[in-house]
């Protein structure tokens, strides 16, 4: 039996040598090049910092504070930004120090409370910084605008849409 070529389809080059259709038979090793020896943990540590470069969360995230600060900007009880992430009624963001605190993204704060939406997109995309970068970027469904700024004009059911279409 014949691997699914189409009769007259170019030749596939494996390696160093070509093969044309109809010329492999299932079950036939195809032998070609390798992906090469596994990385060690400081090999691969150092390809990543070649390609990589370190961004500042308040590059890509806003203004981030910790539950304490949210908390006395909003001028809201001291522990409500924390009982609303553990609600999943808020985005957060983890330390990049590695701790287990969190940081808030501000923009997602409207008077004293939590923007209209952020929890529907928390449920559609639980992990805060997918979803944060999401509601951050220009988005197609809002003529290049981004979603946050639809959540800010009521359109919740429209971002809410996207975010379904967006994260499946």
């Amino acid at each position: 039996m014949v691997l699914g070529f189409m009769k007259n389809s170019p030749p596939i080059q494996l390696g160093g040598s070509k093969i044309k259709a109809g010329e492999i038979e299932v079950g036939e090793p195809i032998i070609g090049e390798t992906l090469g020896a596994p990385l060690t943990k400081t090999q691969a540590k150092n390809a990543l910092e070649r390609i990589t470069r370190n961004v500042s969360i308040k590059k890509w995230a806003g203004e981030v504070l910790s539950a304490d600060e949210t908390d006395a900007r909003l001028n809201i009880k001291p522990g409500t930004t924390e009982k609303w992430r553990k609600e999943r009624q808020v985005i957060s963001l983890p330390q990049a120090n590695g701790s287990n605190d969190h940081q808030y993204p501000f923009e997602q704060f409207q008077g004293r409370g939590v923007l209209r939406g952020i929890a529907e997109i928390i449920k559609i995309q639980p992990l805060g910084i997918a979803a944060w970068q999401w509601l951050r970027t220009p988005h197609e469904d809002f003529d290049g605008d981004i979603p946050l700024n639809a959540l800010r004009r009521g359109k919740v059911k429209k971002v809410r849409n996207a975010a379904v279409n967006s994260f499946g």
